[in-house]
Parts: C-alpha cells; sequence; structure tokens
C-alpha cells in the first residue's frame, strides 16, 4: 500500500513544497534553507518510503491529492 502518512514531517513538507513550486529542486531548497542534494535525498527517500516514482505525472497527482486531503482534514488522507 502507498500512503504519504509514513512519511516523517520533514519529508511531508518537501514534498508539499516540491509540488508547489513546480518541480523545482533549487525553488524547494532555498525555501527548506537546504542544498538542493538534500533535497534530492528526500525525494529518493519519499519514493522509496511510498513506492512512486515522482517522476510520473499519475504520482505526482495522486501525491497533491493525498497532501490537500490530509490538509482538509480527511480521515482518509494520505492514501495513495
Amino acid at each position: 500500500a502507498r500512503t504519504i502518512d509514513r512519511l516523517p514531517d520533514d519529508l511531508r513538507t518537501t514534498l508539499a513544497l516540491y509540488l508547489e513550486h513546480n518541480h523545482s529542486v533549487a525553488r524547494t531548497a532555498r525555501e527548506l534553507f537546504v542544498h538542493r542534494n538534500t533535497v534530492h535525498y528526500r525525494l529518493r527517500r519519499i519514493e522509496a518510503l511510498c513506492g512512486l516514482d515522482l517522476a510520473r505525472v499519475e504520482d505526482r497527482m495522486l501525491c497533491q491529492i493525498a497532501l490537500l486531503s490530509a490538509r482538509m482534514g480527511d480521515p482518509t488522507a494520505g492514501v495513495v
């Protein structure tokens, strides 16, 4: 089962900013005050933990929907 619920807060924040910034690693890194390589590492961890491929549009959309549901307080939020 692929889910963002198992992501620690730092990875969830990285994912949200990465998607918000149109998949820009540089902009995400600037906002998080971390090196670009840190963002790349975190994205690989997210993919490994969730079984997703963030290069796929479908997987990015699933993440966006899961993050939006979590913000809206959906009890099934985070299930991808």
